[in-house]
């Protein structure tokens, strides 16, 4: 009953609301049935818990899969994208959210009352955190062929070279939202194909990027955008993986939004690198 209502309610949000409103109500919605489930007696299975030590080490200091529990227990804001794993990070996410759900309501039940509200805000608090840990190479400006030059004809060659290298992902056909959109209404496999082959885009144009020369002023930059692109593929990647598992869904649809944001950052500090040298 819980997957389909989630269903549902992805094919109402679809209709109209932004990327950022839809993954918001898709969390809310999908731990509020959650929290229903738990009410009738379902349970899942819960995983190992995480140390408060390894939480103060921070993420460098984590597996993939240490990340992944603490990010849903509030614990952890950022993540190590290259961390080491041994299983699948996100395949967590289920059994977390709802052994968090069922603690809640044990603690409800213990304190003599409880209500639909009160669980309701229990899930709305868990929300806060459902993020997904997304692995991914990443690149240094070490990593690159640096050029001392920054007169504008260099830069505007790097310019061009990079705009050359980056140029197969604006030729992918639809936004990688839509493409998940699309198979939540009718279910057909081609669209998961599509996100995955988009992801192999991403990083295809990103291995391009990599072999061009770069000005040194523009160094860091570019490692940054190679590393939100490399994000956002893993991502889109992921959600093709998981498009089955509503938990899972909530989360990377959450760090869609955020990938995105990187992108767009990395965006705008190139054009604050170009404006500064082509004058």
């Amino acid at each position: 009953m819980g997957y389909n209502f989630i269903v549902g309610k992805l094919r109402l949000i679809l209709s109209g609301s932004s990327p950022i409103a839809r993954t918001a109500l898709i969390s809310l919605a999908a731990l509020f049935i959650v929290g229903v489930s738990v009410l009738v007696g379902e349970r899942s299975q819960s995983t190992p818990p995480v140390s408060s030590a390894a939480a103060a080490a921070g993420p460098a200091s984590l597996s993939a899969e240490e990340q992944q529990q603490l990010l849903l227990l509030g614990f952890l804001q950022e993540t190590d994208p290259s961390a080491p794993f041994s299983t699948d990070p996100i395949s967590l996410i289920g059994p977390n959210i709802t052994g968090q759900l069922f603690g809640k309501y044990a603690s409800l039940r213990e304190g003599g009352a409880y209500s639909k509200d009160d669980l309701r805000a229990a899930g709305e608090e868990i929300a806060k955190n459902v993020k997904a840990a997304v692995t991914h190479a990443t690149y240094r400006a070490s990593d690159f062929t640096i050029d001392t030059d920054v007169s504008p004809e260099r830069v505007k060659r790097y310019q061009q070279e990079l705009l050359t290298a980056l140029d197969p992902i604006n030729r992918i056909p639809s936004a990688e939202y839509e493409m998940y959109g699309r198979y939540i209404e009718d279910q057909d496999p081609a669209h998961l194909r599509s996100l995955e082959e988009a992801a192999d885009t991403y990083r295809s144009a990103v291995s391009a990027a990599a072999k061009i020369s770069v000005p040194l002023e523009a160094a860091e930059t570019h490692a940054m955008t190679l590393n939100a692109l490399l994000g956002f593929a893993s991502t889109i990647e992921a959600l093709a993986k998981h498009a089955d598992d509503p938990f899972a869904s909530i989360a990377l649809l959450r760090t869609y939004t955020e990938k995105e944001g990187d992108i767009r950052e990395s965006y705008t500090l190139l054009k604050m690198f170009y404006d500064s040298k082509l004058i």
